[in-house]
């Protein structure tokens, strides 16, 4: 009777044992899955902590009818890349057209979580997200891909999002080149973002952090010079300067641009945002965009509590600095 219980005892240790391998994983830096060359990136490592921190702000919880619970994605690691951008037109008449710009995205999620769970995870959560943003009535696909379990779904109008799942990492964006660029990273056949020193060294301790890459402040610049040159009026000669010299503009001077946040003692998060330009232009800068030595440096008490935000400049010789 001894043996038989010590018997089952070890048959249950062994099996229960092979179960923690077999739908267990060790967690995955998503960061690590990231192609380098990515032309935008963001990431946050508590996914569920920054939506808290966006929620428990009184301008949202006054503008919001409900406040929902995000505890579920509590110590999510969550990147994002934006690896190009898809330009489309669509005629509104014979002379006009609409000009759609979409981004190209890929979100590595580290879940955390059973390989199981990170399955349910994405065939029911974000299949119902991605339900309502196609307006319902999608069609789901699903296959042995990657080395995981590969996720299509089409919406009515043909428009498909892609998610890939491997143990307890997630993988899911609008393209699907964009997915098979990570999976090209995690199988090592391409660097992953970590080589890229600025993203690197984000702080430890940031709720969020993004970088953009000088071949992605190109392509912003190229589409933000357009978007402006369509609302600038009829004149064809000033939408065509506008469209031209601005991105170029841009494209000449600056290298890239990142930006990360920080929690604040009295709560609230605060954004920091740096811009790197070339050195010719840094040395303009300094010249003329020199601070000021401004003896009362809150004015915001002079401000009406009807607006959301202000921008103060504080600068020596204002004329110099916007000439």
């Amino acid at each position: 009777m001894k043996r038989s219980v010590l018997l089952s005892v070890f048959i249950c240790v062994h099996l229960w044992a092979f179960l923690l391998l077999s739908c267990g994983s060790k967690p995955t830096d998503p960061r690590t899955a990231v192609p380098a060359d990515a032309l935008v990136y963001l990431e946050t490592k508590d996914l569920g902590g920054v939506l808290k921190a966006i929620t428990d702000n009184e301008a949202f919880k006054n503008a919001a009818k409900s406040v929902p619970d995000f505890s579920a994605l509590n110590g999510m690691k969550l990147s994002v890349a934006v690896t190009g951008f898809q330009t489309s037109e669509e005629a509104v008449s014979d002379e006009n057209a609409v000009l759609n710009f979409k981004p190209r995205f890929v979100a590595v999620v580290e879940t955390n979580a059973w390989s199981y769970q990170a399955l349910s995870f994405t065939e029911n959560k974000l299949g119902e997200f991605i339900n309502e943003i196609y307006d319902g009535e999608i069609e789901l696909v699903t296959s042995d891909k990657h080395g995981g379990k590969y996720f299509t779904w089409t919406a009515n109008d043909g428009r498909k999002a892609f998610a890939l799942v491997r143990g307890s990492l997630v993988l899911f964006g609008n393209d699907e080149s964009a997915i098979d660029s990570c999976v090209n990273v995690m199988n090592g056949g391409a660097d992953s973002i970590l080589k890229n020193g600025t993203v690197s060294a984000f702080a430890s301790d940031a709720p969020a952090s993004g970088y953009v890459s000088k071949d992605g402040v190109a392509q912003i610049a190229n589409i933000t010079g357009v978007s402006l040159a369509v609302g600038a009026g009829e004149e064809a000669e000033v939408k065509s300067f506008i469209a031209r010299v601005l991105p170029e503009i841009v494209r000449n001077s600056v290298t890239e641009v990142t930006w990360s946040s920080k929690r604040l003692e009295q709560g609230g998060i605060e954004d920091s945002y740096t811009v790197s330009v070339d050195k010719e232009t840094a040395k303009v800068l300094s010249e003329t965009i020199v601070p000021g030595n401004d003896p009362d440096p809150d004015l915001s008490r002079f401000i009406p509590d009807v607006f959301v935000s202000t921008t103060r400049y504080n600068l020596k010789d204002s004329q110099i600095a916007w000439r």
